[in-house]
């Protein structure tokens, strides 16, 4: 056993007990909290204590000292009294009290729940004991009072006797199983420091210390509960903090302070993807944002940034494509998800039409392509193909005709436009005519008719009409005679060819005769007419002329 003395000057208050009440209170309590030994002397003084039945409080001479624990054990005390004026020994009643964590040591006295021991003097032998104290000759002895590392109690001797006077503790923490007596040991018992998985949302850490009672601070201010121990890693924010604990009293206080004690830090974001789908637009682009791409993506310290490897897509890549979404927390972590964007063409070309007219060729027949009617179409991302719902043509499609082009893209959108065609036919028959030789009726008269002209005449989409300028032939015509025949086809084209009609009149006269008789005139002669023998001859083209073979008689013709 190590026994040191050391003389503690107390500040005396007079405690006063009126109804069971404190009316005044020691306010500078001494405190033992050093290493174990003898400790005193303390003063009496006039003090009123309440909580304990074995404490008279007849002469109000009283005095206390609290001690700090710090090893749990039995508490192995000696008090004695030194010896009064008179130099007889007095009886000496003596009671300890425990200190809970936050209630003031004449507070604590003054409720017998706290009483841990209380030894009434059975003799004036000027001690009292608890346990066992190497070299102790009291009398007075009860068994040692068990503590705990981290109490604070308080000791109230009274002197029966009344008389002012002094007391020693002495403290024996060499028995087996001792309580020791000292400042608290405030070693903090769990930093966990750096690396330690905690982040913000992690909920409260709390921390221990060897002491009890004592009180939390942190680099990070009100992060941590100064009587608790419970740290805040939301309160506190990401980084690494001081933590400090102070256990004890002002006069005997111990602090452990633990730089990095607790370090917050924050886990990687959760990149949440979802795959897209986006139509490109009429220029062929589309630009898509990387809140398209997420689908709830996480930071447990908050998402400073969201962005991708890229964003803007055209024709070229129509079809699914592999994008990246990179998630940035505000502390500059970051995370990564793959997401498909499948860009889609649904952009219809623009089909443009133009009319047209065509010719109609010497065969009655036209063709024509898509590149004749379209007038300039046009698609974001390409014309893959045009057609035409007609585009042959003929003699019957003669006039206007309706067609309707279909534009295809590069991913199969289609568009249509309508167009006229007319159809023309330009092309003029061939007129093909021959000589003919017509001979004259009996009447003098002929006529012909486009057949008998006509050698076989023709048209690319047929001869409506045959037409001469002259048909008709008399005697005035014998002879040749040039005819033109007018073909003229069915949309009104015409061609004309000339031939030679050559008239002939081999019809001959009819010869009338008459048979007279004539005299010889005086001379014995007579001459005679064709008048005189025509009895009325005709020609369909007119008599040219009557010639008799004899027109003189004589006397040898009688």
């Amino acid at each position: 056993m190590k026994k040191i003395k050391i003389v503690v000057f107390l500040t005396l208050i007079l405690f006063v007990f009126k109804s069971n009440t404190y009316s005044q209170c020691l306010l500078n309590q001494t405190e033992i909290c050093d290493a174990n030994g003898s400790f005193g002397p303390f003063d009496f003084s006039d003090m009123d204590v309440n909580g304990s039945t074995c404490l008279d409080n007849r002469n109000n001479s009283a005095a206390y000292v609290i001690l700090n624990i710090n090893q749990t054990g039995g508490l192995n005390i000696l008090i004695q009294d030194q010896t009064g004026p008179t130099g007889s020994p007095n009886f000496l009643d003596v009671a300890v009290f425990l200190i809970p964590s936050g209630v003031s040591p004449c507070a604590a006295a003054g409720n017998s729940a706290n009483q841990l021991g209380c030894n009434y003097a059975s003799n004036a032998g000027a001690c009292n004991q608890f346990g066992t104290v190497s070299g102790s000759s009291c009398t007075s002895v009860l068994p040692a009072i068990n503590v705990n590392a981290g109490d604070r109690i308080i000791i109230i001797a009274e002197n029966w006797g009344g008389n002012l006077d002094e007391f020693f503790v002495t403290v024996d923490d060499t028995q087996p199983g001792a309580a020791g007596i000292g400042a608290p040991d405030a070693t903090i018992n769990n930093c966990p420091g750096p690396g330690s998985p905690i982040t913000p949302t992690s909920g409260l850490f709390t921390l221990t210390a060897n002491a009890g009672g004592g009180t939390w601070s942190a680099s990070c201010g009100s992060c941590i509960n100064a009587t608790t121990g419970a740290f805040n890693p939301a309160a506190a924010g990401v980084g690494c903090h001081n933590i400090s604990y102070t256990a004890g009293t002002p006069t005997c206080n111990e602090t452990d302070s633990q730089n990095n004690c607790i370090c917050v830090s924050c886990p990687n974001p959760i990149a949440v993807c979802q795959n897209i789908t986006v139509n490109l637009n009429a220029s062929g682009t589309a630009t898509i944002a990387a809140s398209d791409i997420d689908n709830g993506s996480s930071a447990t310290c908050g998402i400073a940034s969201l962005s991708l490897d890229k964003t803007s897509f055209n024709c070229s890549n129509i079809g699914n494509n592999s994008v990246i979404l990179t998630v940035t927390d505000t502390e500059g972590n970051t995370s990564n998800c793959s997401a498909v964007v499948t860009v889609a063409d649904n952009v219809p070309p623009t089909a443009i039409c133009q009319s047209i007219t065509v010719q109609l060729d010497a065969g009655g027949n036209v063709t024509i392509t898509p590149a004749d009617i379209d007038n300039g179409s046009t698609d974001n991302c390409g014309i893959a193909s045009m057609a035409l719902t007609t585009s042959q043509f003929d003699c019957t499609n003669v006039g206007l005709n309706k067609v309707e082009l279909t534009v295809t893209d590069v991913n199969g959108n289609t568009s249509n436009c309508s167009a006229a065609v007319t159809v023309e036919d330009n092309v003029p028959p061939t007129a093909l005519c021959q000589n003919i030789t017509v001979q004259l009726d009996a009447t003098g008269n002929i006529s012909i008719t486009t057949a008998d002209i006509d050698n076989g005449s023709t048209d690319n989409c047929g001869v409506a009409s045959l037409a001469l300028d002259n048909e008709d032939f008399d005697c005035t015509s014998v002879g040749a005679n040039t005819v033109v025949l007018t073909v003229t086809d069915d949309n009104g084209n015409v061609s004309t060819c000339s031939s030679t009609v050559t008239v002939e009149d081999n019809v001959p006269p009819t010869a009338l005769c008459q048979n007279i008789t004539v005299q010889l005139d005086a001379t014995g002669n007579v001459s005679i007419t064709t008048a005189d023998i025509d009895n009325g001859s005709t020609d369909n083209c007119g008599v040219a002329s009557l010639a008799l073979d004899n027109e003189d008689f004589d006397c040898t013709s009688v």
